[in-house]
């Protein structure tokens, strides 16, 4: 079986010293950063649509609920 050697030169950590930037003002031609274009907002008249045909649907819904429940049945 082999031994396994490992050398002090392993465990000592080198300390990093890191300096502030002398300004920190973006360049003038900086537009952003990130690689994805920004989101607009749009108007999406087929999204209002469909939000308000849900929104009908959930009401009729719940109005037959209360339809059934409130039923009774005949006296014979």
């Amino acid at each position: 079986m082999a031994k396994l050697v490992i050398s002090a030169a392993a465990h000592e950590l080198e300390e990093l010293k890191g300096k502030p930037a002398e300004s920190s003002v973006a360049p003038l031609n900086f537009t952003n950063a990130s690689p994805f274009p920004r989101r607009k907002q749009k108007n999406d008249p087929i999204r209002t649509v469909i939000l308000a045909a849900a929104a009908v649907a959930l009401l009729v819904f719940l109005g037959s609920m209360i339809a059934v429940l409130m039923m009774r049945a005949p006296v014979l």
